[in-house]
């Protein structure tokens, strides 16, 4: 599976594994989600959906 790691609303990094368990661990301030689409490093997210930034 692939995570999404969101911080302050921008997704910071994007990480293949088998279970989220071990990234709160070690990035206990980002929010982690479950990539589900196109979603990339640099778009922001609300809380509720991802935004691409301008020119992707």
């Amino acid at each position: 599976m692939v995570f999404v790691l969101v911080k302050d609303g921008v997704i910071e990094h994007c990480v293949a594994v088998n279970s989220a368990a071990d990234l709160a661990e070690y990035y206990p301030e980002h929010q982690i989600i479950e990539q589900t689409g196109d979603e990339n490093i640099g778009w922001t997210y609300d809380g509720v959906s991802f935004t691409a930034p301008v020119g992707v």
